[in-house]
Formats: C-alpha cells, sequence, structure tokens
C-alpha cells in the first residue's frame, strides 16, 4: 500500500481536521524547542554563574595575598625604623655628635626647630643642634614615652615620639626638658636616613 502523502491525510481528516493535526505537530516542536532552549539557558547561567565566582574567588584570593604583603612591608618598615631611631637616641644620650649626625640624609635634609624657624639644609641643622651637645656634660636619663611610627611605603616613614630628658650641664646646672618630634625616615638613598626632622617642647 502506497505511503499516504500530506495531501491524502488532508482529504481524509478533512480540512479542520488537517488543521488540527497541524497545530498539534506545531505545538509538539514548539513545545520541544522551548524545553531545549530553557535547558540551554540553564546551562548557560549555571556556567556563566561557575566562571564568575571562580573569579571572585581569584580576586579575593589576589586582595588577601596583597593584604598580606602589604603587612609583612609594615612591620618589616618598622622594625628596621625603630631600631634606626634607637640607634639615634643612643647616640645622643652618650652625646657622641658624629654618631648621632650620620644618620641625617646630608643631601637633601630639611626641618622645622621647636622656634619655627626652618632648617633649610643639614648645616642649618647642625649649626642649631651642635652647641647643644657640647653643652651638656651628661645625660642623666633619656626616655620616650611615647613613639609611633606610620609606614608611608617600603622607602618611606614617619616616626612621632614624645621625649623627656634630665641633663647634667657643664656648668653644673642640672636641667629638665620635655617635647616631641616627628621624624621622616626615607630609604631611597639604601639605607634609612632622616630627610626631616619637627621639634616641639613642653
Amino acid at each position: 500500500m502506497p505511503r499516504p502523502t500530506a495531501g491524502a491525510f488532508y482529504f481524509v481528516l478533512g480540512q479542520g481536521e488537517a488543521v488540527r493535526y497541524r497545530a498539534t505537530l506545531y505545538r509538539n516542536r514548539h513545545d520541544n524547542f522551548a524545553g531545549d532552549w530553557d535547558q540551554t539557558m540553564k546551562l548557560i547561567v549555571r556556567k556563566t554563574m561557575a566562571f564568575l565566582i571562580t573569579i571572585m574567588i581569584f580576586a579575593d584570593n589576589q586582595a588577601q595575598a596583597k593584604d598580606v604583603e602589604e603587612a609583612q612591608v609594615e612591620e618589616q618598615v618598622e622594625e628596621q625604623v625603630l631600631q634606626k631611631f634607637n640607634s639615634l637616641a643612643d647616640a645622643a644620650a652618650d652625646l657622641d655628635y658624629d654618631r648621632y649626625i650620620a644618620f641625617f640624609d646630608k643631601a637633601i635634609f630639611s626641618g622645622l626647630n621647636a622656634d619655627g624657624t626652618v632648617w633649610r639644609s643639614l648645616d642649618d641643622f647642625s649649626v642649631s643642634v651642635r652647641p647643644g651637645f657640647d653643652a651638656v656634660e651628661k645625660v642623666l636619663d633619656l626616655k620616650f614615652p611615647v613613639v609611633q611610627i606610620t609606614t608611608v611605603d617600603s622607602q618611606t616613614a614617619i616616626l612621632v615620639n614624645e621625649y623627656e630628658q634630665q641633663m647634667l650641664l657643664r656648668s653644673g646646672e642640672k636641667l629638665s626638658v620635655a617635647g616631641g618630634g616627628t621624624q621622616v625616615w626615607s630609604k631611597v638613598s639604601g639605607t634609612w636616613l632622616l630627610v626631616s626632622v619637627s621639634a616641639s617642647n613642653k
């Protein structure tokens, strides 16, 4: 028996039946397509979300690694600068001016005196500070109740401090002073040196 053609279906089923048949075929194909489309979209969404989550995890890990690195740099800088500051304080307590002044950058130094005048160079600073060393017979006590270091970057740090000092002058007089200071330490030259200081008296 020959296979029926589309026209045969049309005549066998009648016009109304044929239309409904075609509609059923279309709806079935549409439903199958819609189902396949939904599955495809769900797969795309899942893959996209997985990709975004991977990127977020990677970015978070990168941020954490950066935070750890910055914390390590900050800790290292603070340790090195504090060591330099302690050595500077020891030189001052020993009244060893040459050892004291070696912690200053001769090329780019500037600063602010407690009286409001500016030190434009290390020579200006020396003219102001050296006579004070020469006038002291002995440092009886030198304390720093507050020392705080702020890391700017791997080569720059700011140190602020408060100090209390008791001295015996060459004249035989005892003198007590207190105040504070700001120090800018730089490692641009390869070693930590003071590039600027400012002083204040209590």
